[in-house]
């Protein structure tokens, strides 16, 4: 027992410093972004239409339209409500028939009015150079991937997946060695302890912190690893709950790979797609229990000649069908009910993004966020005290063993006779 403590203190030792400047850049940020709508409104209001009170908003076959009209040089793929006073519009740039080279249109998102249909802004996302317009989508990346590119989530997702390791080894040091007694030795570690030295306090706000916050950290550890390496969260979460049915999305992707797209010319029709996409996936809601609401966006895939209409109510329901009949391809929608391991990951995922439970949540993760930055702290704090500490008796005794040499009284050979 006692070396299987000493490998689990090992690994904490070496997994947080490891983690600690990674872990305290995305929690500081993750605070900002638990407030990054009214943030961005605040920063970037010219985002976001002003509300019209009692004037209808524009149905998004129209929204599309218009936009195609503010988008000369570029074909309009669909639109979407990003934000119920913003719409985001997705476009391709054309081809510039003297270069033969798409168009330059300094810009890489477009947002116009859902009341009106006329412009909002446009940027280029993640260019900080651009000004406050991009401070959040530029925090986004940073908390996401530390802006190193696609390889950024997956070095992020390793971070977390030591995190939440190291939860549960965390956790374990925390418990009494022996059993006798077990609440009475492990009380003092919920406790802290104001009145002490600075390396008590520390070590206090490092364990008491961990341990009454441990149930919302473990969420939030294992919820990063499936927003940045699902496929691992998979992995486990069928090895412990059971192997989802993804049989009909085997054939769904099989009836996509074998479609042979023919784009019709000109502009999509933008009603029927609306039309057809809100009648496949009721058919489809009503055999997976999934919710209906009103539609969010529609989408025409020219490079594969499939329209597309997100019409779930809480999280997007792709659905997927031939433009020229109206048949269903493919429904890309996660099924928070396919089993107990599929919803407890749909409820981590929610937990996290802070979308749903209103702004006494986003406030408590704001806080969470400050949290984790003080358990890197004092976790580096503390290595550096028992660092320094074990400098110092190692010296202590070679000094001490030195001087032990040097009073000891020399033997000099005895004399031949």
């Amino acid at each position: 027992m006692k070396r299987f403590r000493r490998i689990c203190l090992v690994w904490h030792r070496y997994a947080g410093l490891t983690m600690a400047l990674f872990l305290a850049i995305a929690a500081l940020t993750g605070s900002l972004l638990a407030f990054m709508d009214p943030i961005q409104r605040f920063v970037a209001p010219q985002l976001y239409a002003k509300p019209q009170p009692g004037v209808p908003k524009l149905d998004l076959p129209t929204l599309a339209e218009r936009a195609q009209g503010l988008l000369p040089h570029a074909e309009v793929n669909g639109v979407m409500f990003s934000e119920p006073d913003q719409v985001q519009v997705n476009f391709t740039p054309k081809k510039d028939p003297a270069t033969k080279r798409p168009y330059n249109l300094g810009f890489t998102q477009f947002y116009i009015d859902p009341w009106t249909g006329k412009e909002l802004a446009h940027r280029n996302r993640r260019d900080i150079s651009d000004g406050w317009i991009n401070l959040m989508p530029w925090m986004t990346q940073l908390h996401d991937k530390l802006l190193l590119g696609p390889g950024g989530f997956l070095f992020m997702g390793i971070i977390a997946l030591i995190w939440t390791i190291d939860c549960f080894v965390a956790l374990y040091l925390t418990l009494p060695p022996v059993l006798r007694a077990f609440w009475h030795h492990w009380k003092p570690s919920w406790l802290l302890k104001t009145n002490a030295k600075a390396y008590r306090i520390n070590l206090d706000l490092h364990r008491a912190f961990g341990l009454w916050l441990w149930p919302i950290v473990f969420i939030f550890a294992w919820s990063s690893v499936g927003l940045n390496i699902g496929f691992v969260q998979g992995a486990v979460m069928n090895a412990l709950f059971g192997k989802t049915d993804n049989s009909e999305l085997r054939k769904d992707m099989a009836k996509m790979m074998a479609f042979k797209p023919k784009p019709a010319p000109g502009a999509p029709d933008w009603r029927r797609l609306l039309t057809d996409g809100q009648r496949l996936y009721a058919e489809e809601a009503g055999k997976k229990r999934l919710t209906v609401g009103e539609p969010k966006g529609i989408t025409y895939s020219r490079g594969i000649g499939t329209y597309q209409a997100d019409v779930g109510r809480e999280d997007p329901a792709i659905v997927m069908f031939d433009p020229a009949t109206g048949e269903r391809l493919a429904t890309l929608v996660r099924n928070p009910h396919a089993n107990t391991g599929a919803t407890l990951s749909y409820w981590f995922q929610k937990l996290h993004l802070t979308h749903s439970f209103g702004p006494v949540y986003e406030t408590f993760v704001a806080f969470l966020g400050l949290v984790i930055t003080v358990f890197s702290v004092t976790g580096v704090y503390l290595w550096w005290v028992k660092r320094a500490a074990r400098r110092k008796r190692k010296k202590r005794g070679e000094l001490e063993a030195t001087a032990s040499c040097e009073a000891s009284p020399t033997t000099e050979a005895a004399p031949r006779v």
